[in-house]
């Protein structure tokens, strides 16, 4: 192998080391899981086992103002939502199986003591979707509208 080939090679390793890198971070930022109400996207972190439902967004001390989570359940139910050791305040969003909004709690504070207040709506639902106090208000989000998901089916259906 002559010493012209050998750089070139070794040039080309390391700009594959570079770059790949950068491709494959490109591609998941596309493909991030998303709930959006006309156009307005949260990423969303998924909440779909009994625990991570259950941990929620516990002991957090902040979250960005367009990330969320979304808790899916395998059944509707009027599901309750309390804030013990969750450090900012929310907006928490129930959606029903068409992912219709059914009831919205607006800026939901932490629990200081218990024991902690339950927040829930009186119809059945599937999902619930937690975000940053003040941004239902902001997003003009209300009963009615109906949010798309941008989600693999297949994460919905694996728990």
């Amino acid at each position: 192998m002559t010493m012209r080939k050998a750089l070139r090679q070794r040039r080309f390793g390391i700009v594959a080391v570079l770059v790949l890198p950068l491709l494959f971070s490109c591609r998941s930022a596309v493909s991030q899981d998303r709930v959006c109400f006309s156009g307005d996207c949260y990423e969303v972190e998924l909440a779909l086992t009994p625990g991570t439902r259950q941990r929620g967004l516990q002991h957090r001390p902040q979250m960005a103002l367009d990330q969320g989570m979304l808790f899916v359940f395998p059944v509707s139910s009027a599901y309750g939502f309390w804030m013990k050791d969750t450090l900012i305040p929310l907006d928490i969003i129930w959606l029903d199986q068409n992912r219709c909004i059914i009831h919205i709690e607006e800026r939901v504070p932490p629990c200081e003591s218990d024991p902690c207040p339950v927040y829930g709506p009186v119809q059945p639902a599937l999902y619930v979707l937690e975000i940053n106090a003040g941004q239902s208000a902001e997003k003009r989000l209300k009963a009615g509208l109906t949010a798309d998901f941008h989600i693999a089916q297949e994460k919905l259906n694996s728990y």
